[in-house]
C-alpha cells in the first residue's frame, strides 16, 4: 500500500505527486534493513524534495525527521544479523518514527490527498478532453494506489491508432506490407491485457503502471 506523501508546488511535471511505502522499513534478506523511495505510477527515486517546495500534511520538523529516519536507517549497511546491534537499533529507528507514519495514514491526510487528486482529475480533464464519466471508468480500471495525473500515459484516438502505434514501435514493418495490417484488430487485443481502456468515444487510454 502507498502513502501520500506531497505534491510539488507549482509544477507541471508528470511525476509532481509522491508517494511512500506504508511499511517504514523491513529487514530484507536477513542482512539489511530495506530503505525509503519516492513512488509513483511511473518512477521511484531515493531523493526527496525540499520542504519549502511542497505540499503536505507534515511540519518541517516531521518531514525532516522521516529524512532523517531515511539516512540512518541506509547507514546500518548491510551484513545485519538477527539480535545485533545494528539490527536492534533498526528495530528502534522503526518504532521511533512510526508516528510520523501514523499521520501519514490519518484521515487528515487522506483529506488532503483527495483534494489533490481532485485537483489531479480536473488536470486530466483538461489535457485529454475527458468528463467526470471517463475519470470515473479510468479510476475504477486502475489498479493502483495512485490518483494522479500520472496514471495516463496516453490517449489514443481509437484502436487503429492503438495498433498502428504498437506496431511501429515493437516491430520492423516494411512500408509495402502496412496495407496487409489489420491494426484495429491488434488494437482490439492489446485492449485484452488490462494496460488499456476504451473509453464511451471509442479513444483509448494507456494506463501507467
Amino acid at each position: 500500500m502507498e502513502l501520500f506523501l506531497y505534491k510539488i508546488k507549482d509544477s507541471n511535471d508528470r511525476d509532481c505527486i509522491a508517494y511512500i511505502d506504508s511499511t517504514p522499513s523491513k529487514f530484507e534478506c536477513n542482512h539489511y534493513f530495506s530503505g525509503i523511495n519516492i513512488e509513483g505510477s511511473c518512477y521511484s527515486i531515493s531523493q526527496f524534495e525540499d520542504y519549502e517546495n511542497i505540499k503536505t500534511i507534515l511540519t518541517k520538523n516531521e518531514y525532516e525527521q522521516l529524512l532523517q529516519f531515511k539516512q540512518d536507517i541506509e547507514d546500518l549497511g548491510f551484513g545485519i544479523e538477527k539480535g545485533d546491534k545494528r539490527y536492534n537499533k533498526g528495530l528502534k529507528l522503526i518504532e521511533d518514527i512510526e508516528p510520523i507514519y501514523e499521520k501519514l495514514k490519518s484521515n487528515e491526510n487522506q483529506e488532503l490527498f483527495d483534494e489533490i487528486a481532485e485537483e489531479e482529475m480536473e488536470y486530466l480533464k483538461n489535457e485529454y478532453y475527458l468528463n467526470d464519466e471517463d475519470i470515473k471508468d479510468i479510476l475504477s480500471c486502475y489498479g493502483l494506489d495512485y490518483k494522479d495525473r500520472s496514471i495516463i500515459s496516453y490517449v489514443y484516438g481509437d484502436r487503429e491508432e492503438l495498433g498502428e502505434d504498437y506496431c511501429y514501435n515493437t516491430m520492423n514493418i516494411p512500408a509495402e506490407l502496412e496495407n496487409y495490417i489489420d491494426y484495429e484488430a491488434i488494437g482490439s487485443d492489446l485492449l485484452l491485457n488490462g494496460d488499456y481502456l476504451e473509453l464511451e468515444d471509442g479513444r483509448i487510454v494507456e494506463l501507467a503502471y
